[in-house]
């Protein structure tokens, strides 16, 4: 029944659509973004016809044919690599091999996704001059197309998440060399097969659509049809802007020996302590599900690293310079505010964050909490890091921004009730205060940083987390 409803949803969706997000349609506005992971989307102000400009005039536009043998091509997975409830990223820019992407090509479609890089000689002005869409690729992209198709295909890309607080959003770039392609997004709900896809509306790049809240797995699948043989298809800078969560069957081991089932599907958690603290007692069971809030989670396996599993290096490390927090969630188990991704100073020039990171200068890039608007002295601001299996004693090390008496600052091992390091006291000529550190015994396998007290004017900053070993060396090889 779910796939005779796909077929039936595809069909009338091709007759229906009067659209597409191709070259045929003139944008305005801004256009251009370039995001890898949570942070605020930079646009330009002004969205360049180039069909129009001079240039144009004397320069021929490339054939899809050129385009895509302008290209060098590696394959993208028809399966997942690394699953969102396993670690793998939603928010991907695809120019690190080792982003551990979750989105893969839909295992149902002939025409697939190429993971793409133009070469050296590739012109800018002869790709801009095929059509009035802006499309803003840094390294590499995905590419679909310009193959020899029988009929008009699909192409999709999929990724799925085990549940999510509240609604999200994804925002991505995307192009075409004509305008018949049309775009759309599905959302599939695992258990149910229920499936529901729409149109995404002409607009200008970052395209977007709202993935709204679930408390049990969804396939999120953004995918075009109508693609004909002579059209290519572009997407980058794929950023998804929501807390995900986990859904944890805390009476596993107890089904395997019953029976007994239920349909009661799990409530979301609140803020209050008591209830957080609950989800690190191993004899507290409510029910068969409870869910833990994470935006990188990644299973507790055997002292063996394999593919689905983050060392302690990938888990922990973070500059904040590329645009991401890494594997952190910024919106942990129990936060009732975000921490919050800067590539800039922030803040008022008293107690604001106005100095720059010595330690870390390669770029600006950090992560706070504070406001010179609101106030949130009640609020809790959860960072989180994804599970991790640590095989040897280590020494997390940090630092911390501080200008003011009131926020505090605990990290916490595995749980809330083990916070080994509170914030220092105010020094009233110290701005950074550099490499803080935090034992961690073999054995832990998540990281917590909870900021607490922040009133109006206030802010906090944490930057550049490393792992060392107790004697001081470095734990990371590389």
């Amino acid at each position: 029944m779910p796939s005779i409803l796909l077929l039936f949803i595809l069909i009338f969706g091709r007759a229906s659509s009067c659209h597409s997000f191709g070259g045929g349609a003139t944008y305005s506005g801004a256009g251009r973004a370039r995001a890898r992971g949570v942070t605020s989307m930079d646009r330009n102000p002004i969205d360049l016809d180039y069909s129009m400009d001079e240039r144009c005039v004397n320069v021929r536009p490339y054939s899809p044919t050129e385009l895509k043998s302008s290209a060098s091509l590696l394959p993208l997975p028809d399966v997942v690599q690394l699953a969102v409830k396993d670690g793998g990223r939603i928010t991907c820019g695809f120019d690190d091999e080792m982003e551990y992407c979750s989105w893969h090509n839909a295992a149902d479609t002939l025409l697939k996704f190429w993971l793409a890089k133009f070469d050296q000689f590739f012109d800018l002005d002869r790709f801009d001059c095929i059509n009035s869409r802006r499309f803003a690729f840094e390294k590499n992209f995905l590419l679909a197309g310009g193959e020899p198709l029988i009929a008009q295909q699909t192409v999709a890309l999929e990724t799925e998440v085990p549940c999510q607080f509240g609604d999200a959003k994804v925002r991505f770039d995307v192009w075409a060399s004509s305008d018949k392609p049309i775009l759309r997004y599905c959302i599939t709900k695992t258990i149910e097969g229920e499936i529901n896809c729409e149109d995404i509306l002409p607009m200008p790049n970052p395209v977007q659509f709202t993935v709204p809240m679930t408390s049990q797995p969804i396939k999120i699948r953004i995918e075009i049809v109508n693609v004909q043989p002579e059209d290519i298809v572009l997407i980058d800078n794929l950023y998804y802007d929501g807390q995900v969560c986990e859904l944890v069957d805390d009476d596993e081991e107890e089904a395997t020996t019953t029976t007994t089932t239920t349909t009661t599907s799990p409530s979301l958690i609140t803020a209050a302590d008591s209830e957080v603290a609950k989800f690190f007692e191993d004899t507290e069971k409510p029910s068969i599900y409870g869910i833990k809030s994470t935006e990188s989670l990644v299973p507790l396996d055997s002292s063996s690293v394999s593919f689905n599993e983050l060392t302690p290096c990938s888990a922990l490390r973070c500059t904040f310079n590329d645009g991401d927090s890494c594997f952190y969630g910024l919106s942990g188990i129990g936060s009732t505010q975000p921490w919050l991704l800067s590539d800039k100073l922030v803040g008022n020039r008293h107690t604001g964050i106005q100095r720059i990171n010595v330690e870390d200068q390669d770029k600006v890039g950090f992560v706070y909490v504070g406001d010179d608007v609101a106030n949130n002295a009640e609020n809790i601001f959860v960072m989180e890091s994804p599970k991790f299996t640590l095989n040897s004693d280590a020494v997390l090390i940090f630092d911390v921004y501080l200008r003011s008496i009131s926020p505090r600052l605990k990290v916490c091992i595995d749980s809330f009730d083990d916070c080994p390091y509170s914030s220092p006291a105010l020094e009233k000529h110290e701005y950074w205060h550099f490499s803080h550190k935090v034992p961690l015994k073999t054995g832990a396998s998540k990281v917590f940083f909870v900021a607490t007290n922040v009133k109006k004017h206030q802010f906090l900053a944490v930057d550049n987390i490393r792992l060392e070993n107790p004697d001081g060396t470095s734990y990371c090889t590389s």
